[in-house]
């Protein structure tokens, strides 16, 4: 699949590549065809969530993303295409299949069952929720937490002697955060079922941030820092609205879920 940025709209026209039999034997015939134009997360989201990926074998997709040209904070956001098809994978295993439960259907229940928050893909510092109904519907909403103001990083919780993916996290585990997500989240005008909360899971693009864990690992050590800052099943309680409290630093956390700790 080909990812181009573009301009006009600020967005990415996401394309199907096709082999020589599919497009035509002639030499000249078109390969790219043309499938919809969005944000990169949803539409990575509308690839898996339909099947059109394939994810092992002679069957496996790939990204193709072409380095944009053009000067904005979208097109310039680094996000590899073997980051996406991370991603990809990703929404694929989290979102397993589930059977729509009849009794719900016909009693007209509504809420929300599953929801994978995405970092710093579509931009530094906006976050995308991925979020699924007991319906199985999707859905895909985004905000910006840049403005949420850090005054200073504690020199114990830099990583890497670097404060900027410090600070990242020191956003992310703001109070300002969890409301911006609840408000956010509350415009779809789902309700959240007491007694079946959502689960949680978060997956952070870290390529805007350097800092000294080998690229292998480099996935599994931001996403542990991410998703101890937040409980997986509270959300919409006074619990989830409460910054996680550090008894370690945040390197500290991410280098020991590398051991699943």
């Amino acid at each position: 699949i080909k990812i181009e940025f573009v301009r006009k709209t600020a967005k990415w026209q996401f394309s199907s590549i096709l082999s020589r039999k599919e497009a035509g034997r002639e030499s000249g015939a078109e390969n790219v065809m043309p499938m919809f134009v969005s944000n990169l997360v949803e539409g990575i989201a509308r690839c898996t969530f339909s099947g059109y990926l394939g994810f092992g074998g002679k069957h496996l997709s790939t990204f193709e993303k072409p380095a944009a040209q053009v000067q904005s904070d979208v097109a310039m956001n680094p996000v590899s295409g073997d980051a996406l098809f991370t991603l990809a994978t990703e929404i694929k295993t989290f979102f397993s299949p589930f059977v729509v439960s009849s009794r719900e259907l016909m009693a007209n229940i509504h809420y929300l069952r599953d929801i994978l928050m995405v970092c710093n893909v579509n931009k530094l510092d906006m976050l995308s929720l991925i979020v699924r109904d007991n319906l199985g519907e999707q859905f895909v909403i985004n905000f910006d937490i840049h403005n949420i103001v850090i005054k200073k990083v504690p020199p114990k919780l830099r990583i890497g002697g670097d404060s900027a993916l410090a600070e990242f996290f020191m956003r992310l585990n703001s109070q300002e955060c969890r409301l911006l997500f609840m408000r956010h989240l509350s415009a779809l005008k789902i309700p959240l079922q007491a007694s079946n909360l959502p689960r949680l899971q978060i997956w952070v693009n870290g390529a805007n941030y350097n800092f000294p864990i080998t690229p292998k690992f480099q996935q599994n050590y931001l996403n542990g820092i991410a998703n101890t800052l937040w409980p997986h099943n509270s959300i919409g309680t006074r619990e989830h609205l409460k910054p996680a409290q550090l008894s370690r630093t945040f390197d500290e956390i991410g280098r020991a879920s590398l051991h699943g700790k």
